[in-house]
Formats: C-alpha cells, structure tokens, sequence
C-alpha cells in the first residue's frame, strides 16, 4: 500500500473519529467523565477505554478483542470491521478500508471514488475528466480518454475527416480524401466522383456501396449494423456481426470481457448473483461480490453487524428466538423510536430498506443510491448526476433535460439535438452544413448557395453551391433549388416530400426512399427512432428485445444485456429478486436453503419453527 494511500486512510480515521462521549459501540473509545459506559460494556480505568465485558484476553491490549486468536481494534482492523470476521471489500483499483468500525471506499493512488468504484478519470472512457462523463462511440472507432479529455480512434480502412471516422472510397463528402466533395448529383464510386456506380455497387445516399459487407448498409441501404463496445461492428453476407477487440470475446452481437463482466462470468451469459448491499462482480472468470460502503462481508452476504440479526456484533453469531439486534447487541426490544423489522431495529422514517413499513424497499437507480425521509423513497445520485423524477441523469449529455431537467433541446431539420456541457446544439445530416442552428445544403439552397452567408438574387437558383440562371441536367428545380430527388431530404422522392426528423440520428435520401443516418453506438428501430441497445431497457442488445420487470425489482440493459435492478434491501440471485431474510430457498445469501422439516428463514437464519 503507498504512503499516500496509507495517509489518505489516516486522514478518514482521524475525520470520522471525532464522535461524542457515548455511542452504541463503544471499543476502544473513551469512558465517560464518571467512567461510565454502556450496557455490556465497562470501564477500563487504566486505559480510560470501554471495553466488552469479559472480553480482553490476555496479552491483548485493553482496546481490543480476541478474533480468530489474534488481537484486533474492531475500530480499524479491515478483516474485522465492527466485529469478528466482518470483512471489508474493495471495488477494482480500491483498498478495503475499516474507519470507526465501518467499512469505507478507498481508491488506490490515481484512482477517485465514483459512486461504489474506483476510476482513473484521466483515462476511463466511461467517466472522462468527471464520474459519468462517457466518451462518445463514434461511427466505425473507438472512444479514448486521454489526460481527462475525450478522443477517439478510427477503425482499420477509415479516415478521420474533421472528428469523423469516414470510408473515403464511398462517402461523396470526402470522396479518395478529406477535402473532396461530389457534387449533388453525382456519387462517390470507388474513390472517384461519378455520375453512377460501377458493376456490384448499390448507390447508398449518394455511395456506391457493397451491401454484403458495409456495415453501415448490411442487407440495404440504410441498415447500419450497430456499434459494439469493445470491438467493431462486420457486415458478412449481407448480415450484421462483430469483431471483437484482443481480450474480448463475441456474446452474440456484444463483445464481453469474460474474466471479469459479471454478466458474461467464464462464459457468455453466465451472469453472477447480487447481495443486497452490494455488487456482483467477477474476477478472473469467477463470480465474486463487493460490499457498499457501511457494510462488511460475512460469508456470502453484505451486512451491518450493528443491526443484522444474524451476524450481531460479529459475523455469524445469531440472536436467539424474539430477540432483535440493535448497536451489534442482541436485545429483547426495539427502542421507542425504531421497529423491529426482520430482526433488526430500524428507524422507518429514515431507512430505505424499511422506509414507512418493514415491507417496503425503495426502488434502486442506475448511478444512484435509494434514500428514505420521512418514510418517503427518494435518490441520492452519484458525483456527476442528477435526479430528474427519480432518475439520475447527466444534464451535459440528456436532450431531454440539458443544463436543467426538463429542457428538452430543439431538433432541427435535417438533423439531430445534441446537448454538451456547453448546453444544448445540433449535428446536421451528411451533405449538411450548421447555419446559425439551421441544417442546409448549401449546394443547392439559394439563400445559402455554397456558403452560410451567401445568397443568390431572386432570378436565379443555385446548383453544386453556385447561383446559376437554370437547373443543369439531372437536377430537377424545386423552388430556387437545383436538386436530386433521389437523395435530398428537403425533396425527397419530389418537391413536395420532406424527410420527418428521427429521434437519435438524422433523416436521410436514398433512391428518393426517406431513411434514417443514427448517431454513434445508436442503431435505427423503426418508429422509435435510433436507440442505444448497449443501454435501452425497451431494445436491450436489439430492437425486439425488452428488459422485463420482476417483483420487487426493475429491468435494466447493460452492456446490451438485460438484468434486474433490485430494490434496496433485496438480493439478486439467479433472476429473481428475493429477501434472504424471509426466504426459505435462499436464506441470509443465494446460496443457503433451509434444509429440514419445519425448518424456515428467520432473520437470515434457518431456524425450526
């Protein structure tokens, strides 16, 4: 562990030490002024410390306690947090850390806290520069960080063109290079600016394309394969696939990590089990877990061992029959102001395992944590986000609620909304330019006829981005515009047919059949528009496929797999969401089932009643 980790600790110990004369734990804290101390424990008068009665072995000093036969301060001792055998975990790039007998979050040097992770925000795609300020996918590359700031890589066989990954053989905006436009009424074939494709070639909206291995035509025109994280998306045959990158391998039409994905654990869709209180993850191939801050691991479970009626004051060590456990003491009752629920005392204003009735859990969020006030479920959401009606959003990169909630960005025509940290802007359609916030073909628009600020006089029209007297051949003039039919969206098909705007992406013209051009990773469902099916709860890894809900839990994609968020004081095991302390098939974890005659869970405990 690094000197700057261990004084980073040091600093939590001394911050969060600082509590008053009395608390329900009290090892190694200080007797009160008449050497007074709480019910179970007693004075030590030479140290001048509470200890548990009965409880110093020999040769242990008077703040500690025998675990396992060593000694250990309960208060810092990280394999025995608030009692014996409760271990705190860490999250990737994270130290278990125990501070006033509580298991705390912290991040080794170079990594910062992100909700319950750990991330290198100077070269983590996923929170570039801030937690949760993900790098775009951009078409036919990759997303990269690099020192806090997005960029990206493009794919073998393209060419960045401005910040875009394009196939200068086949895109008439830099046809055979970056600076080489085809005119409106020509394609780019091959490289080369012509009046029609050569033999083989399909023209796409104005590119001469192979529809059995162009990815962003498989099949057709304008049916784009979509994007995968980790890997590329391949067009074989006229069907879409993937190519995944080095350490990634192909879960259907995802590219997954399978040593460490907890949906995709040792093998594709191996997904791992879920404690409440904690995380699924996967380490090296096998399922594992980590524990949220203020819960330690006993066995294969995340408790509280001040409250847990099963591992009260240490892990496995159960109160009897009738007996809840409060300040990690078994007792017989509640104080006034908590209700025994599931064996533990809990405050129902304030808990939101518990929040207004033992039987209600909150609902969790995705970059949030499930709050209860007044025994009202509300969210606390993670650095970076913000909660718009119950869901935590980020209000640099929403179109629906950028800058503020509920500021939806105007969508233009002939292109996309697009909402930044710098507030809301658009993206204009190929063959686009962004005047003032308009998308224009400055090609053929008279009042923006080959630039943003050039307008032709009332007796002529504009043609290929010049004020001329007349249409040329294969234009056909609508209004002062000299267009083709076959590929403008303004005229698409005739004069009078303008492409509707689509939801994530931008209209587009081929052979005079209105389509779709999506953004990014996002991929075109019919009328739902373009939608990321990496994160799509309704197209979760397709169009067709819905991440269903199941009691006490709501489905949730990620990664383009489906899987339950549980709410707060539920577990995850298999696909259901399930109270380990009341169910008999998986009794205080997944993996425990009350075996036996008239043998049923109890508070975590398998218990004969």
């Amino acid at each position: 562990m690094s000197r700057a980790l261990l004084l980073l600790v040091g600093v939590l110990l001394v911050a969060l030490g600082c509590e008053g004369d009395l608390s329900d734990n009290l090892d190694g804290k200080a007797c009160g002024a008449k050497g007074e101390c709480v019910d179970g424990y007693v004075c030590d008068t030479a140290a001048n410390v509470c200890v548990k009665a009965g409880s110093v072995p020999a040769g242990c000093r008077a703040y500690e306690i025998e675990c396992d036969g060593v000694c250990v301060s309960l208060e810092t001792n990280a394999n025995h947090c608030g009692g014996c055998g409760a271990a705190c975990t860490a999250p990737e790039n994270g130290v278990p850390a125990c501070v006033n007998s509580s298991c705390k979050l912290a991040c080794a040097d170079g990594f910062a806290p992100c909700g319950e992770t750990c991330v290198d925000l100077t070269s983590d795609a996923a929170s570039c520069g801030a937690c949760g300020r993900a790098c775009p996918m951009p078409d036919n590359g990759s997303p990269l960080c690099e020192d806090g700031t997005c960029a990206h890589i493009c794919d073998a066989d393209y060419d960045d063109c401005d910040g875009v990954c394009v196939d200068t053989t086949s895109d008439p905006d830099h046809c055979g290079g970056c600076d080489t436009a085809c005119a409106s009424a020509q394609v780019c074939d091959r490289g080369t600016c012509g009046g029609s494709c050569s033999g083989g070639l399909l023209a796409c909206n104005g590119a001469c394309i192979d529809v059995d291995t162009s990815p962003e035509n498989c099949g057709g025109c304008g049916k784009a394969c979509p994007m995968p994280a980790n890997g590329k998306r391949v067009c074989d045959d006229g069907g879409c696939g993937v190519e995944c990158d080095p350490g990634f391998e192909a879960c259907g039409k995802l590219c997954a990590d399978t040593t460490s994905d907890p949906a995709h654990c040792g093998a594709c869709d191996v997904a791992c089990d879920s404690p409440k209180n904690g995380a699924a993850r996967c380490d090296g191939g096998s399922c594992s877990f980590t524990c949220q801050t203020g819960y330690a691991r006993c066995g294969n479970a995340c408790v509280d061992t001040q409250s847990s009626a099963a591992h009260c004051g240490g892990c496995d060590q159960a109160c009897g029959d009738g007996e809840v456990c409060a300040g990690g003491e078994c007792k017989v009752g509640c104080a006034a102001s908590e209700t025994a629920c599931d064996g533990s005392c809990t405050d129902l204003d304030a808990d939101p395992a518990h929040c207004g009735d033992c039987d209600n859990g909150c609902a969790s969020s995705q970059h949030g944590t499930a709050t209860c006030e007044g025994g009202t479920c509300g969210i606390a959401c993670d650095t970076g986000y913000t909660p718009c009606h119950g869901v935590c959003v980020r209000l640099d990169a929403d179109v629906s609620n950028c800058g503020k909630c509920d500021t939806k960005c105007p969508v233009p025509a002939n292109g996309a909304a697009v909402c930044t940290e710098d507030g809301c802007g658009i993206t204009c359609a190929t063959g686009r330019t962004d005047c003032s916030g308009d998308c224009v073909d400055t090609n053929s628009d008279a009042a923006h006829c080959g630039g943003c600020t050039t307008a032709c006089d009332t007796d002529l029209v504009c043609a290929a981005g010049k004020c001329v007297i007349g249409c040329p051949p294969g234009l056909e003039a609508c209004g002062d515009s000299c267009v083709s039919t076959d590929t403008d969206t303004s005229h698409c098909g005739d004069c009078t047919t303008v492409c509707p705007n689509v939801s994530g992406g931008t209209p587009t013209c081929t052979g005079g059949m209105c389509g779709a051009q999506c953004l990014g990773s996002t991929t075109f469902c019919g009328a739902d528009g373009c939608v990321d099916t990496q994160t799509d709860r309704l197209h979760c890894g397709s169009c067709t496929k819905t991440c269903a809900a199941a009691p006490n839990g709501t489905g949730r994609c990620v990664s383009g797999t489906c899987s339950l968020l549980c709410d707060t004081g539920y577990s995850l095991c298999g696909n259901a969401c399930v109270d380990t302390d009341t169910d008999d098939a998986h009794c205080g974890s997944c993996t425990m089932m009350c075996m036996g005659m008239n043998r049923h869970c109890v508070a975590g405990v398998c218990k004969k009643t």
